[in-house]
């Protein structure tokens, strides 16, 4: 549960990083300069939330990941299974309650390098127009 209370704080972390930048050039300058278009700022911002889409994803795959270990022997599809098969070849099944921090990093190391993507995308491309 608490994997899913941090996703929900970087969530929620992100809808603040929504407000437009733009909102906030003030004056400089004794007003002389009236524009400071905050740019960069709106830039650092958007890293922060595509870092933080990253862990929320990487505890939705362990979520998931967990969740098919407890209904098998049912099967998914075959890419499922495949990235299935992936992530436990980096996260074990949870037995037991235990901190999570090591293998929500390494999820969101293995989406970050674009390895889950590998796996889906042949499958996700047949749905592209």
């Amino acid at each position: 549960m608490m994997a899913h209370v941090t996703a929900s704080a970087l969530v929620s972390e992100n809808k603040t990083f929504c407000h437009p930048s733009s909102v906030d050039s003030v004056p400089t300058a004794a007003n002389y300069e009236d524009h400071v278009s905050m740019g960069g700022w709106g830039a650092r911002k958007c890293l922060k939330m595509v870092k933080n889409v990253e862990i929320v994803l990487a505890v939705e795959l362990l979520a998931a990941c967990q969740a098919i270990d407890l209904r098998r022997p049912l099967k998914s599809t075959p890419v499922v299974e495949k990235v299935f098969d992936f992530v436990r070849e980096h996260a074990d099944f949870m037995e037991t309650d235990r901190s999570l921090a090591n293998e929500i990093e390494a999820m969101a190391k293995l989406i970050q390098a674009g390895k889950i993507w590998e796996l889906v995308k042949d499958h996700m491309e047949a749905y592209v127009d």
